[in-house]
C-alpha cells in the first residue's frame, strides 16, 4: 500500500535478447496492453541507471521502485551477473500505483543480467533508450569503480553520479578519487554520505539563528570534528563544509565589524581556521565544535548520549544561550537517493566540501599530522 493505493506490476518474467530494436518494441508492446481497458498516466521525469552486484539486486530494485514512485523515471538496472562472461538478458516491468478509476503508472524499469565481458554492450544498449530531453541520473548501489566500462560509458551521458562513499571498501581513497575525477563539465557528483549529513548540517546553521551568535560565523578560528571509525569520510565532509561557511562569513562581513573585533586582540587579517578531526571508538559522527577569536565564544552540536538527538550549545561571555536539542535519525536509503535525484544541478557547498576533505584524506588527517 502506497498513501491508500495498491503497487501492480505489468510485465516482467521472461527474459529478453537485449537488442535496441527489440527493447523499444518490446516497451511500446507493454504500453499497448497496459492501455487497453483502463486510464494510464504516464509519468517521466528523468532517467535513471542503478548498478549492483548480484546479491543486490532484490534490495537494489525494490529501492529503485520506491524512488520512482516519488520521482517517475525511466528506470534501468544493470546486475553484475555470476553466469557466462558474455551473458546478457534483459526484463522489462512497469511499476504502477493503482488508484480508484485509474492507473498511474510511476516507473518502467529495465533490468539487465550483465556478465564481466558484456557490461560494454549492457551501457550501449541502454543509451539509445534513454528518454531524450530527461537528465539521466547514476546511482552505483555498492563499491564505486572508475574502472568498471559499463559505468564509464553511461558517464558520457550522465549529469549526476550518485554513490555511497560508506559503501566503499577504501572510502577516502574513493573521495579522492571522485574529487579529481576526470569529468570536465559533464557529470556532478552526489554522495549519499552528505545527505545524510543534512540534520547536522541544518543544527550547526542554527548555532548562529541569534543576532549575537550570527556575528561570531566570520570569526572562527578552529573547527574540530569528532567521529568513529566508519564516519571519517563524513566527518572530514562536515569540517569541509563548516570551513567553507566560515570562509564565506568572513567575505561577508563589512570591513568595519571584521576591524573592531580583531582591534580588541591584536590580531591581523583574518585566516583560514585550523582543523581538526578527532578520531573516537563510537560509530558516526559525534561532535562539531567551532571556537571564535571573539570572545572566546565556542559553538557546539554533539550527539546526545541516547543517539537519537544532537544537544546545541552556545557559550560566550556576553551570550547566555540555554542548550537546545534536535532530533535526529537517518533516513531510508529510497529518501536519500530520492533527494540527490530530484535536481540535476551541481551542489556547489557539497563540491567545496569534497575539495577540502580530499585534500585532508589524501595524506594525514589534520589531527595525525606532524
Amino acid at each position: 500500500m502506497i498513501g491508500g493505493a495498491t503497487r501492480e506490476v505489468l510485465g516482467g518474467g521472461v527474459a529478453l535478447p537485449v537488442d535496441v530494436r527489440a527493447l523499444s518494441a518490446e516497451l511500446r508492446r507493454l504500453w499497448e496492453s497496459a492501455e487497453e481497458g483502463t486510464a494510464v498516466t504516464r509519468a517521466c521525469a528523468r532517467n535513471l541507471i542503478a548498478f549492483c552486484a548480484g546479491g543486490a539486486a532484490d534490495a537494489t530494485k525494490e529501492t529503485l521502485v520506491e524512488v520512482a514512485t516519488e520521482h517517475a523515471a525511466r528506470a534501468f538496472l544493470v546486475v553484475a551477473s555470476a553466469g557466462p562472461s558474455d551473458r546478457l538478458e534483459a526484463t522489462l516491468e512497469a511499476h504502477c500505483i493503482v488508484r480508484p478509476g485509474r492507473r498511474h503508472v510511476c516507473c518502467e524499469q529495465v533490468s539487465l543480467a550483465v556478465g564481466d565481458g558484456a557490461r560494454l554492450r549492457a551501457a550501449s544498449a541502454i543509451l539509445p533508450l534513454l528518454v531524450p530531453d530527461l537528465p539521466v541520473f547514476a546511482w552505483v548501489a555498492g563499491a564505486l569503480d572508475f574502472a568498471d566500462p559499463a559505468l564509464v560509458r553511461v558517464l558520457e551521458a550522465t549529469d549526476r553520479l550518485v554513490f555511497d562513499s560508506r559503501a566503499c571498501p577504501d572510502p577516502a581513497r574513493m573521495l579522492v578519487e571522485v574529487a579529481h575525477a576526470e569529468r570536465g563539465d559533464r557529470w556532478a557528483p552526489a554522495d549519499l554520505e552528505w545527505a545524510r549529513l543534512e540534520p547536522w548540517r541544518d543544527a550547526v546553521a542554527a548555532l548562529f539563528d541569534e543576532p549575537k551568535s550570527a556575528s561570531l560565523a566570520a570569526h572562527v578560528t578552529r573547527i574540530e570534528v569528532e567521529h568513529g571509525p566508519d564516519a571519517r569520510v563524513a566527518g572530514a565532509l562536515l569540517a569541509g563544509w563548516l570551513a567553507d561557511r566560515a570562509a564565506a562569513a568572513r567575505d561577508e562581513e563589512k570591513p568595519g565589524e571584521r576591524a573592531r573585533v580583531e582591534a580588541g586582540d591584536g590580531a591581523g587579517e583574518a585566516s583560514e581556521p585550523d582543523v581538526v578531526l578527532v578520531p573516537a571508538t563510537a560509530a558516526g559522527v559525534r561532535r562539531a565544535t567551532l571556537v571564535t577569536r571573539h570572545p572566546d565564544a565556542r559553538l557546539e552540536a554533539r550527539l546526545a548520549e541516547e543517539g537519537h538527538a544532537l544537544v546545541l550549545s552556545v557559550a560566550a561571555s556576553d551570550l547566555c544561550a540555554l542548550p537546545m536539542r534536535r532530533p535526529l535519525a537517518e533516513a531510508p536509503l529510497a529518501e536519500l537517493v530520492g533527494r540527490l535525484v530530484s535536481t540535476a544541478a551541481p551542489d556547489a557547498l557539497y563540491e567545496t566540501a569534497l575539495l577540502r576533505a580530499a585534500t585532508w584524506l589524501g595524506g594525514l588527517p589534520p589531527a595525525e599530522r606532524a
